[in-house]
């Protein structure tokens, strides 16, 4: 295969733009090993799948997202979602659903001498992105999700992007303890005490979990704390689908299933305009289709329960 940075030299001039994913771990790390190789002459930002996908800018190199509207000259992905989508948007587009993480499908294509000591953060990033979170890498993500909703995010993903990257966690746990993530992480404790509490308190209001789907509404709660819900009822139920309301009025839709579900994640957001991995899925929805979004999952065969938590 050809050398992807000779290939991208040959297109355009650096410096160069990167776009990626700034709310996982895998968008921090596909990132991050461009970084590695082109400090100097690389400006990365950080964006969402349902901000890029409208994104009119044109950008070099986009990783972990849908390419944009204004196209791109590389696109690196596993969603299948994005298949398409990379052929029509990108110069050249590597898009690989096989792949557990994004991470894992840049390093082997970029197949650099000095990106070997990184392999043990990239298993560690296809772990975290195909669902096996433990207590830290899914407190990490939780953080990650609350800097990529602050005004400063640019600045502080590229601290935790470039400390990622120098300090090669490669344990969950590892991830939690960063310095740019751990007294964040802390904040978020005292912060959040309450709605913490609660998340806590929601496996016992469950029952069977078999074919049974979960609809938690948060109301306008914090969204990057849905991570953590996920997490706490990944193995009690067979799909949970986590609601929040934006300032805007929209609704903000965080879709998970077990293996073996009647529906998917993803089968479940396709059918509401959204996309993602097969068992994690996202959309964005009106109030108003939340009753589509209960009949899609009884005409599946899956009993409802739905949750509100009260202000």
């Amino acid at each position: 295969m050809e050398d992807l940075l000779v290939w991208l030299e040959s297109q355009v001039d650096p410096p160069y733009s990167l776009l990626t994913h700034g709310e996982d771990l895998d968008g921090l790390v596909s990132a991050g090993i461009f970084w590695k190789l082109l400090e100097k002459v690389l400006s990365v930002a950080f964006s969402a799948p349902y901000w890029a996908i409208d994104d009119r800018r044109r950008y070099d190199i986009v990783t972990d997202l849908p390419p944009p509207k204004g196209g791109c000259k590389l696109l690196i992905d596993h969603h299948p979602s994005n298949v398409e989508l990379g052929r029509k948007r990108a110069l050249k587009s590597f898009v690989k659903p096989n792949y557990p993480s994004t991470a894992l499908l840049v390093w082997e294509l970029l197949k650099e001498e000095g990106l070997k000591d990184l392999k043990p953060l990239v298993d560690l990033t296809s772990e975290v992105d195909s669902g096996k979170y433990d207590e830290g890498s899914i407190k990490f993500t939780v953080v990650i999700r609350k800097l990529f909703s602050s005004p400063g995010r640019e600045k502080a993903l590229k601290k935790v992007m470039e400390e990622l990257i120098r300090e090669v966690p490669s344990k969950g746990e590892e991830l939690l303890r960063l310095s740019t993530v751990l007294p964040l992480w802390k904040e978020i404790e005292d912060k959040e005490a309450d709605f913490l509490s609660w998340i806590d308190s929601l496996s016992e209001r469950i029952g069977d979990g078999k074919d049974l789907a979960v609809i938690i509404h948060v109301g306008r709660g914090p969204g990057y704390l849905s991570p953590l819900i996920h997490y706490k009822l990944q193995n009690l139920v067979d799909l949970e689908a986590v609601l929040r309301i934006s300032d805007n009025g929209k609704g903000r839709l965080s879709i998970r299933s077990r293996r073996g579900s009647r529906v998917s994640a993803l089968e479940l957001a396709a059918k509401l305009g959204g996309g993602g991995h097969e068992r994690a899925a996202g959309a964005t929805i009106s109030p108003q289709n939340v009753e589509l979004l209960e009949k899609l999952l009884r005409r599946s065969g899956l009993r409802v329960v739905i949750i509100n938590r009260s202000h």
